[in-house]
This record gives structure tokens, C-alpha cells and sequence, in this order.
């Protein structure tokens, strides 16, 4: 039984971090930066199937991979209005700020680069993506992971 994202929201401050993955709901963000929310099971069948129409056969990891190479990013967007993505720096520069009309209300966001480096992902701010806007954000959350 799936409950509407208000009451999620509620419980959501509550909920260990981790344990919010099993609340999220997944999206992706296409290379023209439109959003396209799945249907659970996710990322990895949405990522398998898109790329079976296309003659290509690929586990979970490297579909998702190839999705991401492609220009694709990832998001994951918790009830209590944060979220996480992942793409390339390039993507995530040009487009990440999709995010922001998927989640109107965001508290912050956690940025994972592709090609990942050995640094925890970034994470920016609502308050700091406002006063800098976002493609000098992610600029700095870059230098700042490397």
C-alpha cells in the first residue's frame, strides 16, 4: 500500500536517512532536461528496458551506466524534500536544475559525479543554490570534491 506524499512528508523527518530510500520516488532527467518519473521498481529496469528497445542488452549497473554516459541523470527525491542525483558534471551542470521544479520546495540536494571520485558527494543547500544559482553551485561543489 503506497501513502500520498503528504503523509510521507510527516513521517519523513523522522525516518533514518537510510531508511528513506524505501519512501523515494524515482525520476530521471533526460538529455533536454525534461523529467520523466518511473514507476517503481526504478532506475535500473527503466534503465534495462530503454536500452533492450535499442538492441542492447545490459545488467542493472552497467544499464544505468550507459543511461548516465548518454547524458541521463539520476534522481532520487525523499519525502522530506531532499534529494539525491547523479550524472556527469557536465549534465549536472546543464540540467540538474530540473530538480528544482521536481521538487518545488528543496531543502538540499546531493550531487554524485560520474566518473565518481574517492570524496563523500557534495551536497548543496536551498539557501546557497538562491544566493549563487545553480551552475555556480555545482562549479564549487565540484572544486570542492576534488
Amino acid at each position: 500500500m503506497k501513502m500520498d506524499k503528504s503523509k510521507l512528508q510527516k513521517i519523513g523527518a523522522k525516518i533514518p536517512r537510510d531508511k528513506l530510500a524505501l519512501c523515494r520516488v524515482p525520476w530521471w532527467i533526460d538529455p533536454e532536461g525534461a523529467a520523466v518519473r518511473l514507476p517503481e521498481p526504478g532506475h535500473a529496469a527503466s534503465a534495462i528496458e530503454m536500452l533492450r528497445k535499442r538492441g542492447i542488452e545490459a545488467g542493472p549497473d552497467k544499464a544505468v551506466g550507459a543511461m548516465i554516459g548518454e547524458g541521463w541523470i539520476r534522481v532520487q527525491v525523499y519525502p522530506d524534500d531532499t534529494a539525491f542525483i547523479q550524472g556527469t558534471f557536465e549534465s549536472i551542470l546543464k540540467r540538474g536544475r530540473t530538480i528544482l521544479k521536481i521538487v518545488p520546495n528543496l531543502k538540499s540536494v546531493e550531487l554524485s559525479f560520474v566518473p565518481a571520485g574517492d570524496d563523500a558527494p557534495p551536497t548543496l543547500g536551498a539557501e546557497e543554490i538562491n544566493r549563487t544559482g545553480w551552475e555556480e553551485s555545482v562549479r564549487r561543489a565540484r572544486l570542492a570534491g576534488s
